[in-house]
Formats: C-alpha cells, sequence, structure tokens
C-alpha cells in the first residue's frame, strides 16, 4: 500500500496550517489538532479512506513541527 501523499495534498494541507490562527496550533491537544486540520482538509477536497488515514498519519508524525512553526510565527518558545 502506498503511503505517499501527493503534491496537491500537501500543499493544501500545509496552507491549512498556515491559515489556522496560530494559539489554536499550539494550545489544542493533539487529536483536537489533528482532527481540526483534517476537517479543514476535507471541507476542501474529497479524501478517500486511505488518504484520510495517511493524512492523520503525517500530521501526527510532524505535529511537534507544526507546533514550533506556529509557536515562531508568534515569537513563542515552546518547552522542550
Amino acid at each position: 500500500m502506498d503511503t505517499a501523499l501527493s503534491s496537491a495534498i500537501l500543499h493544501s494541507l500545509w496552507e491549512i496550517i498556515e491559515e489556522t490562527q496560530t494559539h489554536a496550533l499550539i494550545q489544542l491537544e493533539d487529536q483536537e489538532l489533528i482532527r481540526g486540520v483534517l476537517h479543514q482538509m476535507q471541507q476542501r477536497r474529497s479524501l478517500s479512506d486511505h488518504e484520510r488515514f495517511t493524512v492523520t498519519q503525517y500530521l501526527y508524525q510532524r505535529r511537534i513541527l507544526i507546533r514550533e512553526l506556529a509557536a515562531a510565527r508568534r515569537g513563542v518558545v515552546l518547552p522542550a
């Protein structure tokens, strides 16, 4: 089973992350963060079950990076 995401999906995901309010990216629990980004993604385009699973895994693996980038936008240093 291919677990790669298309460049269009990746572009949309990072666009959503950039558009999401910084405090939400920093303060939401992991599952809320992933669920929220996934929900916004599904509002933009239809995802197959496999794509939803892969997007969820992708976001989970990058949740710390997402929070660090959001904190940098806000000028906040996150605890290690």
